[in-house]
Formats: C-alpha cells, sequence, structure tokens
C-alpha cells in the first residue's frame, strides 16, 4: 500500500495488480508469459489469500493465488516501498510461502505425491539481486553436481522489471515496457491496461482502497506514537539507573560500603566501578 492517489495506481501498485488480475484470462496469459511455458486451466484464482499458520503464527496475505492441475501459483507484485532490498527479505519471504502453499495442500494422512509443484513468483519494480539480469530462477540442485536435480517442484522466480535488454522474449520485454512507462505493445499489455482503466472508474474498490489507506496511515500514526513513548520509557529507566550508580559511588567513596559490594548492586564489574569512581574523582 502506498499513498498514491486511486486514479493514479498502475499495475505495478499491489491494489492495482490484486484487482486486474482477478480475470482468469488475464492471470493465464500473466503466468505463461512470465515463466514462458503454457499454463493449464487455472482451476482457482484467490487475489490477497490469507494464511495463518496457528493463532498465534505469523500470517501472510499474497497478492494472486492460483493453481492448475498439477502447479500452485503465487504471483507478487514488489516495489521497495523505501525498504532496501536487503529489508524485504525476499529470499526468506519466499521460503515461507513456500512452506504454507504446501502445509495448505495436504491433510493429515494424505500422501505426499498429492503435493503440486510450488511456484513463487516476485515481479520486482527494481533488481532484485543486483546483477543486472532480467530475471532469476531458483531451484534445489546438488551442491557439487548442478545437474543433478532434487525435482521436488520448488521453485522461486524473480523478475527484474528494470532490465532493457533485447536479449529476452518479446512478451516479457513487453511487459517490463508497460511497468515502466504503461505503454501498450501486446496483446497482453493491451488487456492489462484496459482492466486497470476499468478498475480506475470502479467506485466500490476505489472505496475499499481509500479505507485500506486510511487504516495504514493510522497503524502508522499509532506506531509512531508507541515508539515516542518507549523511547521517553527507555530515557526515564537510564535515569533511573545512572541516579542509583551516583548513590552507590558516593557510598563507596565514603566508605559506607565495599567496592566489591557496589558493583554486585548495580551489576557492573569491579573494574567498571573503579572506572566510574575514576571519572567521578
Amino acid at each position: 500500500m502506498n499513498n498514491k492517489n486511486y486514479e493514479d495506481l498502475t499495475f505495478s501498485d499491489d491494489f492495482m495488480f490484486g484487482k486486474v488480475t482477478e480475470d482468469k484470462e488475464i492471470s493465464r496469459g500473466l503466468l505463461k508469459c512470465l515463466l514462458q511455458r503454457e499454463i493449464g486451466e487455472l482451476e482457482e484464482i484467490q487475489n490477497e489469500k490469507r494464511y495463518q499458520e496457528a493463532c498465534d503464527g505469523k500470517g501472510i496475505r499474497l497478492d494472486l493465488y492460483s493453481r492448475d492441475k498439477d502447479n500452485v501459483y503465487d504471483a507478487e507484485m514488489q516495489n521497495k516501498n523505501n525498504l532496501s532490498v536487503e529489508q524485504l527479505e525476499l529470499p526468506k519471504r519466499s521460503h515461507y510461502y513456500h512452506a504454507m502453499i504446501a502445509n495448505d495442500q495436504l491433510n493429515k494422512g494424505d500422501d505426499y505425491s498429492l503435493l503440486g509443484n510450488s511456484n513463487i513468483i516476485f515481479i520486482c519494480t527494481f533488481d532484485p539481486f543486483g546483477l543486472g539480469k532480467a530475471w532469476y530462477h531458483f531451484s534445489m540442485k546438488e551442491e557439487k553436481n548442478n545437474s543433478l536435480e532434487l525435482n521436488d517442484g520448488v521453485h522461486s522466480y524473480f523478475f527484474n522489471a528494470t532490465y532493457l535488454g533485447d536479449d529476452i522474449p518479446d512478451g516479457i520485454r513487453n511487459l517490463y515496457r508497460y511497468l515502466q512507462t504503461e505503454e501498450v505493445s501486446d496483446e497482453l499489455t493491451m488487456k492489462i491496461d484496459a482492466a486497470v482503466n476499468r478498475t480506475r472508474m470502479n467506485s466500490t474498490w476505489r472505496s475499499s482502497y481509500m479505507k485500506e489507506k486510511i487504516a495504514l496511515q493510522d497503524e502508522r500514526k499509532a506506531g509512531r506514537i508507541e515508539g515516542r513513548e518507549e523511547g521517553r520509557e527507555e530515557g526515564r529507566e537510564e535515569g533511573r539507573e545512572e541516579g542509583v550508580i551516583s548513590t552507590l559511588l558516593d557510598l563507596v567513596k565514603d566508605g559506607s560500603i565495599s567496592i566489591e559490594l557496589a558493583a554486585q548492586k548495580a551489576n557492573k564489574s569491579v573494574e567498571e566501578i573503579e572506572d566510574l569512581l575514576g571519572e567521578k574523582a
């Protein structure tokens, strides 16, 4: 979620991405374009699908969850949102998403053969690994023999929409150009653009976006207030600790208590107390 006005949202914004990809034909076309293979008839599409491991576990919300006969797909539109690439933790998020999807597919007693191939797809408006590649595809292979694949069906894809080279398939290049400039150049981007314009005219979705935006602003405001309160409390605690230590140092100087007892009371070493006494002298 960002601070854009609803009318200014583009396909690269996660809210718009979620609404546009509710269209099964667009979702299938997008997956076919990115993965460069045929995609089966999508049996299920869920935008903003939520997973909760347990009542106190970490929950996630997937932008575009879909599946065909043999595969499960999760496609995420990823912007930096004022965070560094490291702070986004995309590899770890990919790991967690795969785990949650696998857990969702099997019931107690089910055979592992029922697990579908798991495809996590991040469409990034930046280069997620900084190596200048058009995309990055990860799957499990034997460390010293890359020709030996684990074949567990787990695949993670990271697409770099900033790539400008001509050495990639036309469909991916056209999609990247559309994400950067909103230029329509093929059938898929034409359908996406038309859906974006329809979404901008949808008053119900506009209201939903505004409510989410306000709720997020309230959360951030509450977080800032809580942070300030925590800072004040930490300051008060530090002040109280300094006062206790100062009193203990005075008692040591007066000969009322030993330096060893002062160190014990202050939870410090004898050497630290000696240093503090030297500073106070």
